[in-house]
């Protein structure tokens, strides 16, 4: 992409610390690095700092669409960082300045000289360089430079927390705990922006998200076999609901880093709690991929509608069937059949290849499945529905998240036997 596009220098400087910050997040594998201070407040030399691994950076934004940055400009900066608290392990001057040679050279000479002292590197990066990293994010070209940018380039997210070692608690947890704990992996720096929480979400107990995000939601102990999974599927939605109010306080950002390995059940539910009218956002780690629930062009499902099966004519319930990963029409056709209560149809989508693509094949898929089902409400008036897939956990979120005016929705998955179907739990408005 970079062979294709010359991006315009923002004219304005918080722009342009905007763009300094999203890239950095990337660079550094932070996705809370932290603007310090406002305009006309001291800041030491630093507008952003934050952790990347056991490092401090503090980063320096200097917006100069027109002209060169000069060398008694940068002086100061760095004098300026040394009495930045906590003291800094490195430090980046970013300049949307054209590349200079001369400077570049004289930056490098401070930083050598600086080393032999026994104080923190300095480096500068150029408007070529932030360019040249930005390629490398196609969603923050997408954020930042919508209009200059073809949106059927934007198919996947990378993104790796892994690398960024923290302290992780497990919920339930208060929400000055939580506050505690965002203080603490943000390394001492004082939190400006809303913090961009990281969360854990696992059903097996062997499974574990420690030192990867800031709060692991472990409930393996509500899936095992001697349990109800109706009741199970109610206590860990009043969890959920729980974690959101505890997220309403505004120290914490809308936006939530998901890790999730569970049950489709609960993927459901983690969506349908945060669902797009409660104004939250979900990035969903699923592979090497992120699955975002917004800020994806929309490209084709590539799901396909079978033929439907009628059963009993005189009925308001359907049960609808998801091929995403595999065919699992038999049995749930034989399982179906074998209910006291007849549904109306069996309805089933099939998805083609059964592999999900992209991030925003992922996202357009889940939008195509929660539009489709409320099309049966409003269309064909169903009152109930019974919901079967074969789909992965982060797929079922991101179908949770878009669902909205539904009616009551039973969700099944297949016993550890995989010999039958159990219903996990059913999502309704209340």
């Amino acid at each position: 992409m970079s062979q294709n596009f010359i991006f315009p220098k923002p004219k304005d400087a918080d722009t342009f610390e905007d763009i300094v910050r999203d890239v950095f997040a990337r660079v550094y594998k932070n996705n809370n690095l932290q603007r310090y201070g406002r305009s006309g407040q001291k800041q030491h030399g630093v507008d952003i700092a934050g952790l990347s691994e056991s490092k401090l950076i503090g980063i320096q934004s200097k917006n100069h669409p027109v002209g060169r940055i000069s060398k008694t400009e940068i002086a100061e900066e760095i004098t300026k960082s040394e009495n930045f608290k906590p003291g800094l392990d490195e430090y980046v001057i970013a300049t949307s300045a054209d590349r200079d040679v001369d400077i570049h050279s004289f930056v490098l000479e401070i930083s050598q000289i600086r080393i032999a002292q026994h104080k923190y590197p300095v480096a500068i990066k150029f408007w070529d360089d932030i360019y040249d990293l930005l390629c490398d994010y196609p969603d923050l070209v997408y954020k930042h430079f919508t209009k200059y940018f073809p949106l059927s380039d934007l198919a996947n997210i990378r993104y790796d927390l892994q690398k960024l070692t923290k302290k992780t608690l497990n919920w339930p947890v208060s929400g000055e705990e939580l506050i505690a704990l965002a203080n603490e992996n943000v390394g001492g720096i004082p939190i400006q922006d809303p913090y961009n929480l990281s969360i854990g979400l696992t059903t097996f107990e062997d499974v574990s998200f420690a030192k990867m995000v800031d709060l692991e939601l472990q409930f393996s102990h509500y899936v095992s076999n001697n349990t109800d999974p109706l009741e199970n599927s109610e206590d860990i939605a009043a969890s959920l609901k729980q974690l959101r109010a505890t997220l309403a306080n505004p120290f914490f950002s809308k936006e939530l880093f998901v890790y999730i390995q569970s049950r489709l059940t609960v993927g459901y539910l983690l969506g349908w709690t945060f669902r797009k009218v409660t104004k939250y956002e979900l990035k969903l780690s699923f592979g090497n991929q992120l699955w975002a629930t917004s800020g994806l062009p929309l490209v084709g499902a590539k799901l396909s509608d079978d033929l439907p099966e009628m059963l009993e004519q005189g009925s308001d319930e359907v049960a609808v069937i998801l091929n995403i990963r595999r065919n699992i029409k038999e049995s749930v056709y034989e399982y179906v059949k074998s209910m006291p209560k007849q549904p109306k149809a069996v309805l089933s989508y099939s998805l083609q290849g059964y592999t999900v693509d992209s991030a925003a094949h992922a996202v357009s898929l889940s939008i195509e499945i929660s539009n489709k089902i409320r099309n049966l409400v409003d269309v064909w008036r169903v009152k109930k529905i019974h919901l079967f897939g074969a789909l992965p956990a982060a797929l079922a979120a991101l179908i949770g998240y878009h669902l909205n005016a539904i009616c009551p929705i039973a969700i099944y998955f297949m016993d550890e036997s995989r010999s039958h179907y159990l219903l996990g739990a059913e999502i309704k408005n209340s």
